[in-house]
């Protein structure tokens, strides 16, 4: 399976492996769930600009802070491979693009970012919990609060997340979602 992944994306079979090991440990899927999760993240690469070689990558650094969000299952493997694609519609390049991805992450248990939401009367950890219990991605969750706390006003958002790298990735949600 592994092989065959690599193969079709143009990908390092080690890399692909780091990825399938990731994503099972971190995320809970199965080795009967892994071809379909391959699959739909090697389509999601292909329609869109951050491919299964990228992903394979990138995303074995993101899936211990997906779990830690309450991202797991099949869900979180689709939700990351969407959000990759909007990533890449802000970046230069994939390893740019997954380092926004991955700031953005980290920036959302920050306690500057939860004190800035807090400021606002959002608390932001009772926002994310209730997503992951939705099965909604947290950043979906996120844009949806921030588009009624900014209207998508920069000077706002960034009152919010002040970190320009932080800044860099949730941009393209907020334009593209």
């Amino acid at each position: 399976l592994i092989a065959r992944a690599a193969t079709a994306a143009g990908a390092e079979i080690e890399d692909v492996g780091r990825l399938v090991r990731s994503v099972n440990a971190n995320l809970g899927i199965t080795p009967e769930q892994m071809p379909q999760v391959l699959a739909a993240l090697t389509q999601a690469g292909r329609d869109g600009n951050f491919e299964l070689r990228d992903m394979a990558r990138e995303l074995p650094a993101l899936t211990p802070l997906m779990a830690a969000l309450g991202m797991r299952g099949e869900t979180a493997a689709y939700q990351i491979g969407a959000a990759f694609q909007i990533a890449m519609r802000g970046a230069a390049t994939a390893s740019e693009a997954a380092n926004n991805l991955l700031n953005d992450f980290q920036k959302l248990a920050s306690p500057e970012t939860v004190r800035n939401f807090r400021e606002v009367g959002v608390n932001l950890e009772a926002l994310l919990a209730s997503a992951a219990r939705q099965g909604i991605s947290p950043f979906e969750a996120l844009v949806q609060r921030l588009r009624v706390l900014t209207g998508g006003n920069m000077f706002r958002l960034s009152e919010l997340f002040g970190d320009r790298q932080a800044l860099l990735g949730l941009l393209p949600m907020l334009q593209h979602t």
